[in-house]
């Protein structure tokens, strides 16, 4: 019997609230193993109260790494992150049921462009 290959594009539509519990999720587990902190850029919470409230405002975050460097995340590069997140995973976790393993491979998409630590 022949395989037959079938290619499954889907749209995903996240809320305001889906993105803020992403990187809440991420925040506070995550990303912790290689993030050292997260600072909003220019201290401006785009009216939000958290930090991650602040991306899904247009709002951006710098992510340090231990050695000092870091990233910038904005919802650009966190919409790529999720795109990559849902076209590279085998079977991609919904984003009702995420875990901690979700929030850091979509976090490092979207600001390394791969997934660098493991």
């Amino acid at each position: 019997m022949e395989l037959i290959n079938i290619k499954v594009q889907r749209n995903i539509s996240l809320s305001e609230d889906d993105v803020d519990n992403l990187l809440v999720g991420a925040l506070e587990g995550g990303i912790n193993y290689w993030c050292e902190k997260a600072n909003v850029v220019s201290n401006d919470y785009k009216g939000g109260e958290f930090a991650s409230s602040v991306i899904s405002r247009g709002g951006s975050l710098e992510l340090y790494e231990d050695d000092g460097s870091f990233k910038v995340l904005n919802l650009k590069k966190l919409k790529s992150g999720i795109e990559k997140y849902y076209n590279t995973q085998k079977y991609p976790s919904d984003v009702c049921n995420m875990d901690a393993n979700d929030y850091d491979t979509i976090i490092q998409l979207a600001v390394f462009n791969e997934v660098v630590y493991g």
